[in-house]
């Protein structure tokens, strides 16, 4: 795990200072805003890089020589260094969207290049906290379902028992809590959307019953069916299990809830109008079945679903489950597949949407992106998703490749 931790943390700190040398060098003005605005978080960002380089590399390299506390201290002090990263990136990400102020104060240059009060506004703005808590449980989500993903490539591998078991664990254990984030989100989500409607309203049309609506669409749709392939892991997964002990209960509930939850989905994926761009153009036609009101309870039994798939695999078949290790029907293991893919593809689309909704300016209503018509924003919807599949080639040959050189096999024990 370390090792794993180690190389990827290489890896995607090696492509984000990239990505910000790139910015500074053909944005040069947009750069020059960012760090006027935010030199302070992103200082504090780049030192956590620093910190975090401390905590994972020193778990690495001294593993054998220290005791169990320092390892519990620098196993913690490594996520919730990430953790507050992400507060600093996104006290910036947020800012862009739902600006803490009408405009940029430009004062003397120095330390201090605008007053504190205006600082706190833009660092601190509307929707920071939703999006902050929002992100934790994607993260928490995308790489539960990424292990998910990673340990079905490896049980294909593996031919011996012991392995199979190892990765069959380590799959539902990726499925379990990639489910925990899931079901946490549309709760955040719709905090976050809130947050938006109260301070960005036309952002929030933008998205909601404007020409990005198409967006959200997808989103849920993603949602929807990673709920369902879960349920579908589940029936597959515990079958035998439960014919053995009897509980013909539960495996018609998981039965339901994966027929509930196509259904919940189908209701999401309506649009809320046909025949126009906006739904206030003319001709425009209110869908019966696209009502949000249908689409909130559709949410709410999605979460339900997820909630009580963890609840009883947790609580009511957790002294049995482990019997069926290394025997995964060839359903459960394409399931499990499938969730690692949907869950890093909705990741990428949440984080679409939310730039999008602020198009076609770089700070809302404050700094609108150069060019104009000449480069219109966003980009066409062919355009972007090479770009999701491209990103989601590049997430995952980066995994794999990490995955192979470090991964525990059981019969390889002696060796390592």
């Amino acid at each position: 795990v370390a090792l794993f931790n180690v190389i990827l943390f290489s890896a995607g700190a090696t492509f984000a200072a990239a990505g910000v040398l790139f910015f500074i060098a053909l944005y040069p003005t947009f750069a020059a805003q960012g760090f006027h605005i935010y030199w302070w978080p992103l200082l504090v960002e780049a030192i956590l890089f620093g910190v975090e380089i401390f905590f994972v590399y020193t778990l690495w390299f001294t593993w054998a020589r220290i005791g169990a506390a320092w390892h519990v201290l620098l196993a913690i002090g490594y996520p919730v260094s990430v953790y507050l990263q992400t507060f600093a990136i996104d006290t910036f990400v947020s800012g862009m969207l739902t600006p803490g102020a009408e405009t940029i104060t430009w004062g003397a240059p120095g330390l201090l290049g605008m007053p504190w009060v205006d600082y706190l506004q833009w660092w601190f703005n509307p929707t920071l906290w939703p999006l902050q808590f929002h992100r934790v449980a994607a993260a928490i989500s995308f790489f539960g379902f990424l292990i998910a993903f990673l340990a079905m490539l490896h049980y294909h591998d593996r031919t011996d028992p012991p392995s199979k078991k190892y990765w069959d664990w380590a799959g539902s254990f990726g499925i379990l809590w990639g489910l925990a984030g899931l079901i946490a989100q549309p709760l955040l989500g719709l905090w976050y959307m809130y947050s938006i409607f109260s301070h960005q309203f036309q952002a929030f049309t933008n998205i909601m019953t404007g020409p990005r609506a198409w967006e959200m669409l997808m989103m849920v749709g993603l949602l929807s069916l990673l709920i369902i392939t879960a349920s579908v892991y589940f029936i597959e997964r515990r079958e035998r299990l439960l014919i053995r002990l009897g509980r013909h209960d539960i495996r018609n509930l998981f039965r339901a809830f994966a027929i509930a939850a196509a259904v919940a989905g189908l209701i999401l994926v309506q649009p809320a109008w046909l025949g126009g761009i906006m739904q206030s153009d003319p001709g425009t036609w209110a869908n019966p079945i696209g009502i949000m009101y249908y689409k909130h309870i559709a949410l709410l039994v999605l979460i339900g679903i997820g909630a009580i798939i963890i609840g009883i695999d947790l609580l009511v078949l957790r002294r049995r489950r482990d019997e069926e290790l290394g025997n995964l029907s060839r359903a459960s293991w394409a399931a499990a597949l499938i969730t690692g893919v949907l869950g890093s593809w909705i990741v990428i689309v949440m984080g679409y949407v939310r730039e999008s909704a602020r198009s076609p300016w770089l700070f809302y209503k404050i700094v609108p992106v150069p060019g104009g018509q000449t480069y219109p924003t966003p980009v066409p919807a062919f355009q972007i998703l090479v770009v999701w599949l491209i990103s989601l080639g590049l997430v995952f040959a980066v995994f794999w490749f990490t995955s192979r050189v470090t991964s525990y096999h059981p019969e390889q024990k002696e060796e390592v």
